[in-house]
């Protein structure tokens, strides 16, 4: 996903208001002049751009529909968990290993069904 941008030194002083007010934390009502809203504005656009993306939620799904497989062996139900992640657009190993153990999936159990899904191929 792209950050947002704005040309800074072609936007009028109410659109680098505007840009400013919908990616900050703290409002403004106005800048001071010129050079402090491109100043303002273009510091915020390199903080965004190091801003990491909010890890993805692991769908409670997964994790319910793995201690419902109860009669399955660990395995499977890992199997299970990560085929479900997976089809939810989840490929981080520490997420998909962090669900497995949730459910009560040993860790080894969840790295061995992960490398045989994933990685063996």
């Amino acid at each position: 996903m792209s950050q947002p941008t704005i040309n800074v030194r072609l936007s009028t002083g109410l659109q680098l208001v505007a840009f400013y007010n919908q990616h900050s934390v703290k409002p403004v009502k106005k800048f001071r002049d010129r050079v402090t809203a491109e100043k303002r504005v273009t510091e915020l656009m390199a903080e965004m751009a190091y801003r990491q993306p909010a890890p993805t939620p692991v769908p409670v799904k997964a994790v319910k529909a793995a201690k419902v497989v109860g009669a399955v062996k660990p395995w499977q139900a890992a199997k299970v968990i990560i085929s479900d992640l997976l089809s939810a657009g989840v490929t981080s190993r520490k997420e998909i290993l962090a669900a497995c153990m949730e459910a009560g999936i040993k860790y080894n159990t969840a790295d061995g069904a992960h490398y045989e899904m994933c990685v063996k191929k």
